[in-house]
């Protein structure tokens, strides 16, 4: 999926699809058919870098833990398409407790949703597979897409989004901190006047126990409709 160049912070990014079902659409198209891996506890490890290929589409644009941490910004500055490998390394970033390594991916993201060189079906794939994996604290990612939000990428945002939410609620139990990352859902489809239909949102607004998860799937189903 590619996001178009995005429009300043105090107003929302450009998409052909603002304002219509085409946000659910667009967001769909990249990620596919839900993975399988989804929900497993797994999820594919980085090649080691250096191994040749393209700066992004290729093995080598998997960023090694501990390294530089401005590389993904370099690499998002790159020719070439983006990859599997940099929709891994980047969805590590995002994901990652170390602050450094976490803002050279939002800035990362920031450049490629402004280049229009961001595949944010495949970013969202990477990134509900990590944050499925049992155990996964998602405070990190969400205060990364909160970032990314206030900065004028809300269009990036929503894509991911559209794809990680519904993976995050098919599973089993429901990871802490989800109530959170629906919020931002919520906050971020009203401001870009995003609409579409999200069962699996829809299913968790309809569930018999009184929690703030409901009530934050119900939000966000309202704002959908």
């Amino acid at each position: 999926m590619r996001i178009e160049a995005s429009a300043p912070a105090n107003r929302p990014a450009t998409a052909a699809s603002e304002g219509t079902d085409e946000h659910a659409a667009t967001a769909r198209s990249g990620a596919g058919a839900p993975d399988p891996r989804l929900g497993t506890g797994t999820h594919p490890l980085p090649t080691p870098h250096g191994t040749g290929g393209d700066a992004r589409s290729g093995p080598s644009s998997a960023a090694p833990a501990g390294g530089d941490a401005r590389v993904l910004t370099a690499l998002a500055r790159s020719t070439g398409p983006f990859g599997p490998a940099m929709g891994l390394a980047v969805a590590q970033a995002l994901a990652s407790g170390d602050d450094p390594a976490r803002h050279d991916g939002v800035a990362a993201v920031a450049h490629l949703a402004r280049c229009g060189g961001l595949d944010a079906g495949l970013l969202a794939r990477e990134l509900a597979l990590l944050l499925s994996s049992p155990g996964h604290d998602l405070r990190p990612a969400t205060d990364a897409l909160a970032d990314l939000a206030r900065g004028g990428a809300q269009h990036a945002v929503w894509a991911v989004l559209h794809a990680v939410v519904p993976a995050l609620l098919r599973l089993e139990t429901a990871p802490g901190g989800l109530a959170d990352l629906l919020a931002l859902a919520t906050a971020t489809a009203g401001a870009i006047g995003a609409r579409g239909f999200l069962p699996e949102v829809v299913a968790a607004a309809s569930l018999p126990e009184r929690t703030r998860l409901k009530n934050e799937a119900a939000r966000l189903a309202r704002i959908l409709s």
